[in-house]
C-alpha cells in the first residue's frame, strides 16, 4: 500500500513541476515579444487597464482574446505616456526608415524656382529652316513650369508641365541640379502635331549648373540640344 501512495503522490508531484515548466516557458516566449505585440490595439488597452487598476491581474487574463496577453507579468514592462486608444485610431510608433519607394525616387523633387530667359537650339538633323535662337520666357515654381518661345520653325509655342529633381551636388563653386521636364507642348503649326492638334507631348532631361542665382541650363530632347540662362529666386 506504501508503494502504491508513493507512485501517486510521485505521478502528482512530476504532473505539478511539468506544468510549472510548461507554463514558465509559456511565459519567457510571451515575454521575449511582447515589444512587437504591445502595437496590437487590445494589448495596449488592456496594459493601460492594469496599470490604471482598472482591471486586476487576473482580469486581464480572463478578458484578454490574444495569445499575447496572457501569461504576462505585466509589471515587468513600463510604456510611458500610453493611453487608451478608441475607436478605428491607432498607437503611433516613432521610427526612422529611409523611404526606398522606387516611385518616389522616379518622381523626385521639385526644382529650385528659377526665372528663364533666352534659349538656343542644336538640332542633330539640321534644316535650313530652323531657328536657332528662340527667345525663351520661363518660370519655374514649385516644381511647375510655364513657358513660351519662339519654335524652330518660327512659330510661338507655349509649354507647360512639371520640372523635377532627381540629382543635386556642388563642385567647388558651382551647383549642379539635373533632372526632367514633362508636359505639353501648344503652338506648332507644323511638324510635332499630336492628332493634328496644336498640341505635343514635352519630355526633356535638364540640368542647371548655379554659380550663386545666376543658372546656366542645358537640356536634350530626342534631336534637340538647347542652351539658356536664368537665375534663381
Amino acid at each position: 500500500m506504501s508503494k502504491i501512495k508513493f507512485i501517486f503522490y510521485y505521478s502528482l508531484f512530476f504532473l505539478l513541476f511539468s506544468y510549472n515548466a510548461f507554463a514558465t516557458s509559456n511565459l519567457a516566449l510571451n515575454n521575449e515579444h511582447i515589444n512587437n505585440k504591445f502595437s496590437q490595439n487590445q494589448n495596449l488597452n488592456l496594459y493601460h487597464d492594469y496599470k490604471n487598476n482598472s482591471y486586476s491581474h487576473q482580469d486581464i487574463k480572463l478578458k484578454s482574446m490574444s495569445v499575447a496577453t496572457k501569461y504576462i507579468d505585466w509589471d515587468k514592462y513600463d510604456i510611458p505616456n500610453t493611453k487608451p486608444v478608441t475607436g478605428d485610431a491607432k498607437p503611433s510608433i516613432e521610427y526612422n526608415e529611409t523611404d526606398h519607394d522606387w516611385l518616389s525616387s522616379v518622381w523626385g523633387k521639385p526644382f529650385s524656382n528659377t526665372a528663364y530667359f533666352g534659349m538656343w537650339t542644336r538640332h542633330y538633323q539640321q534644316h535650313e529652316n530652323h531657328t536657332k535662337s528662340n527667345k525663351l520666357l520661363a518660370v519655374c515654381y514649385k516644381g511647375y513650369y510655364l513657358g513660351s518661345f519662339i519654335n524652330s520653325h518660327g512659330d510661338r509655342t507655349y509649354s507647360l508641365g512639371v520640372q523635377r529633381s532627381l540629382y543635386n551636388d556642388t563642385f567647388s563653386i558651382f551647383e549642379v541640379e539635373a533632372g526632367y521636364r514633362a508636359g505639353m507642348l501648344y503652338g506648332y503649326k507644323r511638324y510635332l502635331r499630336l492628332f493634328g492638334t496644336s498640341f505635343f507631348p514635352l519630355v526633356q532631361l535638364v540640368a542647371d549648373i548655379s554659380l550663386g542665382n545666376f543658372v546656366t541650363q542645358v537640356s536634350w530632347s530626342w534631336i534637340v540640344f538647347t542652351i539658356g540662362f536664368g537665375y534663381k529666386f
